[in-house]
Formats: C-alpha cells, structure tokens, sequence
C-alpha cells in the first residue's frame, strides 16, 4: 500500500513529543543508506520509489525525494539535516522533523537501512 510522506500530526501529546524527540536524537547520528532494487520514478506528476521485485511503491513529495537522494550511505542523518537547512534556509524550522520522518518512512517500508556510526 503507497503512503505519502511528511504527514504533519498536530495531535502528538507531550509523551509523544518527548519519545519522538529521544528517537530523532538517536537517528541523526545514523548512515541511512539506500537498498538495492528500490527505483525513484516521475509518473503522471507524481513521485514514486517503488521496488519492482518486491512490488513495494511509497508516494513521496518533492522533500521527500530529496531527502531520498542523500541516503547514499555517505552523510549521517544530521549532515543530510544540516545539508539542506543549508540549501533551504526558509524552511529551516520543519528541516529536521521532515528528514526524519522521511527517513522513518523509508525504513518502514523497506528501502534503506540505517547504519550505527563506528
């Protein structure tokens, strides 16, 4: 089932704030790094990662294919947040919950794995 990416949630209580927070302080210092077989594709004005042989596709929007782009198993989450605060200043303040959303999402479905830093 293809899910779109950076779904905002204004519906987060302040346990859910605080997990989430614990959990992107872990995740900034991983190497996320895209797995084989998965495809970025423009169909129909739509962006689609999809795996043909896993028949897996997730919807994303253009951040997310960014963020996509630079999980190339060279910068860890924080320099790919870091990168683009850089290159999109405006959008400083959403920067790094999009990229770990993303990043989660990705993981969820299969498409990248995130490696410990050694």
């Amino acid at each position: 089932m293809a899910e779109k990416a950076i779904i905002r949630n204004s519906n987060f209580n302040a346990d859910s704030v605080q997990l989430l927070s614990e959990f992107n302080t872990s995740m900034l210092e991983k190497i996320p790094c895209a797995k084989d077989g998965f495809e970025l594709e423009e169909i129909d004005g739509e962006i689609l990662l999809y795996s043909p042989s896993s028949t897996r596709s997730v919807y994303l929007n253009s951040t997310a294919s960014l963020i996509w782009r630079l999980c190339d198993g060279k910068n860890n989450v924080r320099q790919i947040v870091d990168q683009l605060k850089q290159a999109f200043p405006e959008a400083e303040q959403n920067i790094e919950q999009d990229v770990t959303k993303s990043i989660q999402l990705f993981v969820d479905n299969d498409a990248i794995q995130l490696e410990q830093v050694s």
